[in-house]
């Protein structure tokens, strides 16, 4: 059985946005100034991979359970021990670059295939994410994917304008949700979070939400191809950093306070 702390917080539903004190509350306790893990695990995430690793095929998992990642037989480019996300924290980031169907075919990942249950009921996926070169035009990045190709799940990415986006793969794709007013910059870290709650998806770029639909998929079951990175002919050259994913929809609030707790 797991126990979770209850954390309650105020926050407007519509625009994901909370009050600096509530936002403070999340970084300072009694006095003491908390770390952006220390409000992460705060909030018990299923698993939380900070990409620390020097080298090798496995992507420790922080959270305490066990979710270990690892990172398959790649084509593309993998760089250990990049510049994490977090200013004044030691903590490293991880590249992954392939040119997938834009280019030689090659594809960089790291593979979560132990959490393909979880996205079948609400949960919240957060993580940096650091573009380091343009999307190809006509072309969508993969960034968190879940998926039996051309049968269930969803894909998330941007697209070559740099919007955040979501989107099913049940024979091609039915439903997708981007964050059409707000987008990423290259060579700049972005906190990105995507919440599943009831039949919407929320997505949430720097504690703030950007997008929020009713959306539609089939859950991958048993075995999919699950993970970050460049997937199923989708290009990716980014950094990635501090993937957090829970069991369950984090409110605005609790988002918000990661980002703030993250000092970008």
């Amino acid at each position: 059985m797991r126990f979770r702390f209850v954390v309650l917080a105020l926050g407007c539903a519509a625009c994901g946005r909370v009050s600096f004190d509530d936002v403070r509350a999340d970084s300072v306790l009694d006095g003491t100034a908390r770390s952006y893990p220390e409000v992460v695990l705060a909030d018990t995430p299923y698993a939380y991979y900070r990409f620390d690793e020097a080298a090798g095929t496995v992507v420790a998992d922080s959270s305490g359970h066990g979710a270990d990642a690892y990172l398959p037989a790649n084509s593309g480019e993998i760089e250990y021990r990049r510049p994490g996300a977090l200013p004044g924290d030691s903590s490293t980031a991880l590249r992954l670059a392939g040119e997938g169907n834009a280019g030689a075919g090659t594809e960089a990942q790291v593979w979560l295939s132990d959490l393909w249950m979880l996205w079948g009921s609400d949960f919240t996926a957060e993580l940096f994410v650091r573009p380091l070169a343009p999307t190809p035009p006509g072309f969508a990045t993969s960034m968190l994917v879940c998926e039996r190709y051309l049968v269930n799940g969803f894909r998330s990415g941007w697209d070559d304008a740099n919007h955040v986006q979501i989107w099913s793969h049940e024979s091609g794709g039915a439903d997708k949700i981007q964050t059409d007013n707000a987008s990423l910059a290259l060579n700049r870290w972005a906190h990105v979070a995507l919440v599943r709650r009831g039949g919407s998806i929320e997505i949430y770029l720097d504690g703030v939400l950007q997008a929020n639909a009713p959306f539609g998929y089939v859950a991958p079951d048993d075995a999919p191809n699950c993970g970050i990175g460049s997937f199923a002919g989708l290009p990716q050259d980014a950094e990635f950093d501090e993937l957090a994913i829970y069991d369950r929809a984090l409110s605005p609030a609790r988002i918000a306070a990661h980002h703030a707790a993250s000092g970008r």
